[in-house]
């Protein structure tokens, strides 16, 4: 039997008993908020872009745009393929749904791709011009996920166009299958995207509380 000496079995009982304690697995915090304006702004998480996402593409939102442009598309837009009663008006409205998930995804990838806040804030307590101009800015501008200043991007078209011209070559009837026509179809993603924001600002909204310091809010700069 091969016995060690005292002191290296000391030496090794030391060794074991000073590992250091695995570290425990936490949750990473939330970035701290900064002052934007007079008003905090928090970075949104992971978390926090993906709900955005899911409400935003598959939401009640989502569906009142789809609604409201399959409605357009059934009254003004006639196509041999697509019959003017209610299988007819159904196609459209899946086809719309179909662009509102393309253009979601797309947002959301751009989104992750260069760190951009697409999230519509309501201006909460601001006047009625600044509102609306916050509705307006929302399609061109975005706020940086760290700080949350405001800059000109063009992941909004980008991605309001992509759903359009997607749909015109995969999936709509033959004479529609050109990028012209997706171009001219995307107006209408544009302008329920715009409507929804002002439906944001001056009803939803309209009797909100005064923001207090500490909420995140919507400025225009």
């Amino acid at each position: 039997m091969i016995e060690f000496p005292a002191t290296a079995q000391t030496a090794t009982q030391h060794n074991l008993l000073d590992l250091p304690a695995p570290t425990p697995l936490t949750t990473p915090a939330r970035t701290p908020p900064v002052r934007i304006n007079g008003f905090l702004y928090t970075a949104p998480t992971r978390h926090d872009i993906f709900t955005a996402y899911l409400q935003d593409t598959y939401g009640i939102n989502s569906l009142t745009r789809t609604s409201a442009r399959a409605l357009y598309a059934f009254t003004f837009t006639h196509s041999k393929a697509w019959d003017q009663d209610a299988g007819g008006f159904g196609i459209r409205f899946a086809s719309a749904y179909g662009v509102n998930m393309v253009n979601g995804n797309v947002r959301l990838g751009m989104d992750a791709l260069f760190h951009e806040d697409l999230r519509y804030i309501p201006c909460r307590g601001c006047r009625k011009r600044d509102k609306l101009v916050n509705a307006l800015l929302a399609e061109v501008t975005a706020r940086h996920s760290i700080d949350g200043h405001r800059f000109f991007t063009l992941t909004p078209t980008v991605s309001d166009f992509s759903g359009p011209l997607i749909a015109h070559v995969l999936w709509y009837p033959n004479p529609s299958k050109n990028f012209t026509n997706g171009i001219i179809d995307a107006r209408t993603v544009f302008a329920t995207r715009i409507a929804g924001h002002l439906f944001r600002e001056f009803v939803v909204d309209r009797h909100k509380h005064k923001p207090r310091p500490d909420e995140s809010v919507a400025s225009l700069n």
